[in-house]
């Protein structure tokens, strides 16, 4: 029991009342809030720029052959920080699950080693997901990769830093 302004009160009710809306405050809260973040997060554009690694990189595929690259192909997306860079966002072109990428000014970027894997994400919608659990949501945009050079253009390190477009 609970004496509040001259009223006795049973401390469960009490409390079973104020959890609950305390619950659905809470829920209401984060709907609204990943409603938000879906909302902030745009993507105003995107290139691909073929470059020389800085150092060779060395990975397996799926039948466990070693391949090492010593050129790759960069992807930017230009997507405006929108203040939620702390939780998890994954990337998609297509079910291609981007497994890795780097900040820059402008975005996020990333690299696709293998030639055969880029061409076989052309004109496949680009996605991407907040949080583990998420759904996936469009950015309502095709990864169109148009034609791409014989040999590097550039550095990794100039491809990052060159002005967007």
């Amino acid at each position: 029991m609970c004496t509040c302004m001259g009223r006795t009160i049973k401390g469960f009710s009490l409390a079973a009342i104020w959890l609950a809306g305390a619950a659905s405050s809470t829920a209401f809260g984060q709907q609204a809030s990943a409603q938000q973040r879906e909302a902030q997060l745009r993507l105003e554009g995107y290139d691909v720029a073929f470059v020389r690694l800085e150092r060779p990189y060395t990975t397996r595929d799926s039948l466990g052959e070693e391949h090492t690259y010593t050129e790759a192909f960069l992807v930017r997306f230009e997507v405006p920080h929108p203040g939620f860079w702390g939780e998890k966002i994954d990337f998609f072109i297509g079910d291609y699950r981007v497994p890795e990428y780097g900040g820059w000014e402008g975005g996020v970027y990333f690299k696709i080693y293998d030639p055969a894997v880029l061409m076989s994400l052309d004109n496949l919608d680009i996605r991407y997901r907040i949080g583990s659990e998420g759904e996936l949501q469009s950015f309502d945009r095709a990864f169109v990769i148009g034609r791409q050079p014989d040999r590097p253009e550039m550095s990794e390190r100039e491809a990052i830093r060159r002005p967007p477009g």
